[in-house]
């Protein structure tokens, strides 16, 4: 869960829940990796070390502090996988370079984004 400790709870910590907005259009969600031999392949590897997002995005999609309205969340998880990407080359007829521009182009075109005032909203990205 996204919980912050601090001093003045009843515990002697500040309990602070946040809630996420967890983007899943195909451009900002990679979860469909899983469906790529070449992204098995790199979960097998010794470079698995490097994809804790793919962990992170599994613990995200059931938690209940996750939202489904953009509107009702003060943190925005966009779970793209760069290394993964990257690593990984080509799967289902696209490249890295061109699943980063739909991302981007995505995010760009997000009207929960462009909505929301920097100071209330924070994204979350490994």
């Amino acid at each position: 869960m996204l919980r912050h400790g601090g001093g003045h709870g009843p515990s002697g910590g500040t309990n602070l829940s946040v809630r996420f907005y967890m983007y899943t259009d195909r451009a900002l969600d990679h979860g469909w990796f899983d469906g790529c031999p070449s992204f098995q392949a790199l979960r097998s590897s010794s470079n698995n070390d490097n994809l804790a997002e793919v962990g992170l995005r599994r613990s995200l999609l059931s938690s209940p502090l996750r939202v489904h309205s953009p509107q009702e969340a003060r943190l925005f998880y966009v779970p793209v996988f760069e290394f993964a990407s990257f690593a990984m080359g080509e799967c289902a007829n696209t490249t890295h370079p061109q699943r980063m521009a739909a991302a981007h182009a995505a995010l760009q075109a997000s009207l929960s984004i462009l909505e929301a005032p920097q100071r209330e909203r924070s994204f979350l990205r490994l």
